[in-house]
């Protein structure tokens, strides 16, 4: 808990000075606006009360004197005016006849004064006779005394209600919010990320009924808002370790790539490029970083080109690569294949350019290298099948030749064989017979052979077609033909099933 500064510290500049200006101000304010309207208020009354003795004397007054002035009686007249003059504010009264004054009480009134004039008319035998007029002076200067006694006195009154009321107000206000206004402000500045686990206390009394006033929430929420704060700030620094080590694995992979890796704003100018980039071009990030990256072009028309055809902010997302010439730091070319694409901010704009250039220098020797040996593999081909062409033909001319050779002593064997069997086979042995007929049977496996021989070398000249070859049957058909060669043999033969190839 943090306990509160001492009483009135830093009242010069604080809330408690500021109240009581404020305060001051709207009660001046509201006193003079008050004291205004009451004072005009009393002036109007004083006015119209002088109003009213004007025609109280009119009425009660002037009839009196007009007698008095019929039959000349000075000392009646003179009567009638002291009484007149002993009413409040008259200063001065006379009566006038043909412009000269026959009878004047008080002192005139030069300035500050109202004066009206009342005619003297004596009614005699149905007809009104002018006597002469009375004037009577009222002085203001009694009312603006009285007002200004009024204002003396209201405006002290004021004062000391205002500075009375003031000084409540702001012990109010001090002992049941500025006090703990003072603890919250003191609380706050010594708060930082290291104590957010201590909590806000206010120092005062609790309600026994549990019920909660204003401070009571505002000590809720501070510490609803310290406890928001602590979760927040172990969140973000959990975020920001998982950020620091993505960085680092990135910075790892970013430099880790063989490839030139660079990215740039959306005027083409470079924000950073990786170690990569540094080994294959010779320039390091302090040399290229804010520089365009025509820089590193054959020429800047190329880099125009480039940037006409994907590197524009209506460019489409392109990752098929695209080759080259660039240009090192020390002017040397090489040929660069690269990948250009644009890197868009959350909002999906566009903030920049990615490009990825491998050197693909030693890959265009090893492909020209390796069309130079497959031409000459061609030709070497090319030269064994012309070899094996003709060697095959010399094949098929002595394949017709041994053929051609061979079946006349077959057929001379064959028939001699069958005309012993048929001139003197009744006088043969069954031994000799079956001599022969084994002859017989041998010049016929001798003359297949000789067939499948030509055929075999006419094989060269057919197309060559593949398709599947049951193993199985065919082991089958060796077999029956080399029992019936040698039926006497006891021979066993063990055949798997099912056994196809492609051939």
């Amino acid at each position: 808990m943090v306990k509160p500064e001492t009483p009135f510290a830093g009242a010069r500049y604080g809330l408690g000075r500021k109240l009581i200006i404020y305060i001051l101000l709207f009660s001046s304010f509201v006193t003079l606006i008050g004291t205004s309207l009451q004072l005009y208020v009393d002036y109007v009354k004083d006015k119209r009360l002088l109003d009213e003795r004007m025609s109280q004397i009119e009425n009660s007054y002037l009839e009196t004197l007009t007698n008095a002035m019929w039959i000349s009686n000075k000392n009646l007249l003179s009567i009638q005016l002291k009484g007149i003059l002993q009413l409040p504010d008259i200063e001065y009264v006379d009566i006038r006849a043909d412009g000269e004054a026959l009878i004047s009480l008080g002192k005139p009134q030069t300035e500050n004064f109202v004066s009206r004039n009342f005619p003297m008319l004596y009614e005699y035998k149905g007809k009104k006779i002018n006597l002469g007029a009375l004037q009577v002076v009222a002085s203001l200067e009694g009312i603006q005394r009285r007002l200004l006694d009024r204002v003396v006195i209201i405006l002290t009154t004021q004062a000391i209600k205002t500075f009375l009321v003031s000084a409540f107000i702001f012990l109010v206000f001090y002992f049941l919010i500025g006090v703990h206004l003072t603890s919250l402000a003191a609380y706050t500045r010594s708060l930082d990320l290291e104590s957010l686990g201590a909590p806000f206390r206010l120092n005062r009394q609790r309600n026994k009924k549990g019920r909660e006033d204003e401070l009571d929430f505002l000590e809720s929420s501070i510490n609803k808002m310290r406890v928001k704060l602590q979760d927040s700030y172990a969140q973000r620094k959990r975020a920001e370790e998982e950020i620091e080590h993505q960085k680092t694995m990135f910075e790892s992979i970013f430099n880790g790539v063989a490839d030139a890796i660079v990215f740039t704003d959306t005027q083409r100018k470079i924000i950073t490029c990786n170690a990569g980039f540094t080994k294959i071009l010779g320039y390091s990030p302090q040399d290229i970083v804010g520089k365009e990256t025509g820089v590193f072009y054959e020429s800047w028309d190329i880099y125009h080109k480039m940037g006409e055809e994907r590197y524009n902010l209506s460019a489409e997302e392109k990752l098929k690569p695209y080759v080259v010439d660039y240009k090192r730091k020390n002017g040397t070319m090489f040929p660069g294949e690269t990948i250009g694409t644009i890197m868009r901010n959350h909002s999906g704009e566009i903030v920049g350019f990615l490009g990825v250039i491998r050197d693909i220098t030693e890959r265009i020797k090893a492909e020209r290298e390796l069309a130079r040996h497959r031409y000459h593999l061609e030709e070497l081909v090319e030269a064994r099948t012309n070899e094996l062409t003709s060697v095959n033909k010399e094949l098929e001319s002595f394949a017709y030749s041994v053929s051609h050779d061979l079946r006349a002593p077959l057929r001379a064997i064959d028939g001699f064989s069958k005309i012993l069997l048929d001139d003197y086979g009744d006088k043969m042995e069954d031994g000799a017979k079956n001599y022969l007929g084994r002859v017989r049977a041998a010049t016929g496996r001798m003359a297949l052979l000789i067939d499948d021989l030509l055929t075999l070398s006419r094989v060269t000249r057919a197309r060559m077609m593949s398709g599947q070859v049951d193993l199985s049957r065919l082991a089958h058909d060796v077999a029956d033909d080399l029992r019936k060669e040698c039926p006497e043999c006891n021979v066993e033969f063990a055949i798997e099933e099912g056994l196809v190839a492609q051939g």
